[in-house]
């Protein structure tokens, strides 16, 4: 895959052009596949410090997600929530973040926008994925880059006041399959094993309290050489998918007080929400 005040960038990405299924403007994007679990491995615990079983990069399955590249004007989201009604009718405002694309190699495969987690903030660069089921995940302080990666911000629990690490809450591990960001898949599968943790989330300005995301303490090879920290998918998950965890793009969007995301590559920008009476189709 191509691949909260902190300051953070939110990059979306786009598939390769071996895998291109592109989607015409307005067209919401479909759920991406179910995902399964690798097989796993012990890994210790970022929170608890206690072992547990994570993502083994030794499986050549992966998850089978793939990443749905999209157009110009593409819309997602889950369909209109009657809880929104009862918000403020200032956290209805639409939020438009710009995008700055990268472009290795003259191929642009990501593009990025500052987003902020914790109290007081600290900044990331964050994927946008659109065909990717996991919530907001961030490196923990465990994570060691190697000295020729891109040295990524991590998330550091102890400086933040609305820290909250969840009671009962176990090691996920993400399987991403082979491809990675490239266009060239990887010798191994890809992945990560994160936990579930919650702080105050901030995009544009609006903030988010006690967001739950997943905080990282291995990241494959295909997440470490992104110049990007982490990644939030877009795509919707099953309510059953995460038992301790109520993170990820739909709660995302309630907490901002919006329906949809609009991304438009055209205009270089990704808006939350939109304009009173001109929502589209």
């Amino acid at each position: 895959m191509n691949f909260i005040f902190f300051s953070a960038v939110i990059m979306l990405q786009v598939a390769a052009a071996a895998i291109i299924n592109p989607l015409t403007g307005a067209k919401r994007l479909r759920p991406a596949q179910k995902v399964t679990q690798s097989h796993s491995e012990e890994v210790i615990d970022p929170i608890s410090g206690s072992h547990r079983h994570g993502f083994d990069k030794r499986d050549s399955q992966g998850s089978g997600v793939i990443i749905n590249p999209i157009s110009a004007s593409a819309r997602l989201g889950p369909d209109p929530s009657p809880q929104l009604s009862k918000r403020d009718s200032s956290s209805h405002r639409p939020l438009t973040l710009p995008l700055t694309s990268w472009t290795p190699n003259l191929t642009t495969l990501q593009w990025s926008a500052e987003i902020f987690v914790g109290t007081p903030p600290q900044k990331f660069h964050i994927i946008l994925d659109t065909g990717n089921p996991f919530p907001l995940l961030l490196p923990s302080p465990l994570i060691t880059f190697p000295p020729f990666s891109p040295q990524h911000h991590k998330f550091y629990p102890s400086l933040s006041t609305k820290f909250f690490s969840l009671p009962n809450s176990t090691l996920v591990p993400l399987g991403f399959g082979q491809t990675g960001g490239r266009t060239v898949p990887y010798s191994t599968p890809q992945g990560a094993n994160c936990t579930p943790v919650s702080d105050t989330l901030t995009i544009a300005g609006r903030q988010i309290p006690n967001q739950q995301f997943l905080l990282c303490d291995y990241y494959s090879e295909g997440l470490i050489e992104q110049f990007a920290d982490g990644l939030m998918g877009l795509a919707s998950v099953p309510t059953g998918k995460w038992p301790n965890l109520e993170g990820g793009y739909e709660s995302i969007l309630k907490g901002l007080g919006v329906n949809e995301v609009m991304i438009d590559l055209d205009g270089g920008k990704v808006k939350f929400g939109t304009d009173s009476g001109k929502k589209g189709e």
